[in-house]
């Protein structure tokens, strides 16, 4: 077929045209305190709060070329990559400021503060340091159930209950990490409780502020075949994508002559007497009449010879 290839060609791009505007986009569902969640552990208060006074922008990918501002991480699901975490902290010490609400131990090795946990408790409490965040600030309301265990080394506790520090901050170069032991502080349910809005937005305020959004997203990761999986492809809502590219390999193998196995022998040429006729006047206009003479002599000699 003449344009065999040229067709291949096209059909294996019309496919590929369909699988992207017939194929689905999987968006994994954010943790409750994401920004864009208004339910009652969710942040969209804050973000709002912060959007008055500030730029506000989510991040939905690793953290990279940031502007100068804060970044605001609540309660991860995935604590950043060692990567990512030297990344955020070398922008840090540039004058900036990184705010963690979270509980999680994973995430605060990253700066030697162990924690320890007790049954929930609600408190108010009063600022414990003089300090630029907690400057008209009375009381906070907020409830925890985990608590630091140590004081920072370089930094200082700006909020505790009783002995129990939960706010805490730790300088590096110009800038600085604060971290909280609870992410109630910052939930839409107790956002406007007591003095936390005034606390909250005084933290925070800078040229912009980033909330993480990228490491609020469960990420599931299979290294391994698995079997179990194979039924899903054609019961899933990809199932047409499957189907679609299961059918792009067959068009495939069949436009180009493709076999698995041993090939088969090709069948026996049959040479139709015109071909000949053809084949001996091009060869006698080439070769010329007196060439041609002196093969049938030997040819008749030759057959003489052999009677």
């Amino acid at each position: 077929m003449k344009y065999q290839g040229l067709l291949t060609v096209l059909l294996l791009t019309g496919v590929i045209i369909g699988l992207v505007f017939l194929g689905e986009t999987y968006t994994p569902e954010p943790s409750a305190h994401s920004s864009t969640h208004a339910h009652p552990e969710g942040t969209l208060a804050y973000y709002l709060l912060l959007e008055t006074y500030t730029a506000v922008e989510r991040l939905d990918g690793p953290p990279q070329n940031l502007e100068s501002g804060t970044l605001v991480m609540v309660e991860p699901i995935r604590v950043p990559t060692s990567e990512e975490m030297e990344y955020i902290l070398q922008w840090v010490e540039k004058g900036n400021r990184f705010l963690i609400f979270s509980h999680n131990q994973h995430l605060l090795d990253y700066f030697q503060m162990p924690l320890s946990s007790r049954p929930q408790k609600s408190v108010i409490l009063h600022p414990r340091a003089v300090h630029w965040s907690s400057h008209q600030v009375n009381t906070l309301s907020l409830t925890y159930t985990h608590y630091f265990s140590t004081h920072p080394s370089s930094g200082i506790v700006l909020f505790s209950d009783e002995e129990h520090p939960l706010i805490c901050e730790i300088h590096y170069g110009a800038g600085a990490v604060f971290l909280v032991s609870t992410s109630s502080l910052v939930q839409n349910k107790t956002i406007d409780s007591a003095d936390n809005e005034i606390f909250l937005t005084q933290l925070a305020l800078s040229e912009k502020v980033y909330f993480d959004e990228y490491h609020l997203y469960i990420v599931k990761e299979e290294k391994d075949v698995v079997w179990g999986i194979l039924p899903i492809l054609f019961s899933s809502s990809y199932s047409l994508a499957f189907i679609q590219i299961g059918v792009t390999i067959g068009l495939f193998f069949i436009a180009y002559g493709k076999r698995f196995g041993t090939p088969r022998p090709p069948l026996p040429c049959k040479i139709q007497s015109s071909e000949l006729v053809e084949s001996a006047a091009t060869l006698y206009l080439r070769a010329g009449k007196k060439t041609i003479l002196q093969i049938v002599d030997r040819e008749e000699e030759s057959t003489t010879n052999s009677r």
